[in-house]
């Protein structure tokens, strides 16, 4: 963001926030879904979306599937 910012040489913050939204609609779209867990190390999966679209349960699935894979599923935090 902050290099697409200074290359745009952008001063108001509304064009920041567009430059944002656009990064992260790249970043959603993008082709390459898996998770890249990283044995080791601490791994953080953001989970966004608004209320009803299954982010508690996304959250339970994706758990399940890593302890399948013998990968350790501390906890997880929900904030509003």
């Amino acid at each position: 963001l902050e290099e697409r910012v200074k290359k745009a040489k952008v001063k108001d913050s509304e064009e920041v926030y567009e430059i944002l939204k656009q990064i992260l609609r790249e970043k959603i779209s993008s082709e390459d879904s898996a998770l890249n867990i990283i044995d080791g190390k601490l791994n953080i999966i953001l989970v966004v979306g608004v209320n009803g679209v299954g982010k508690t349960t996304s959250i339970g699935k994706i758990a399940s599937k890593l302890k399948q894979k013998n990968k350790k599923v501390k906890k997880f935090m929900i904030y509003w």
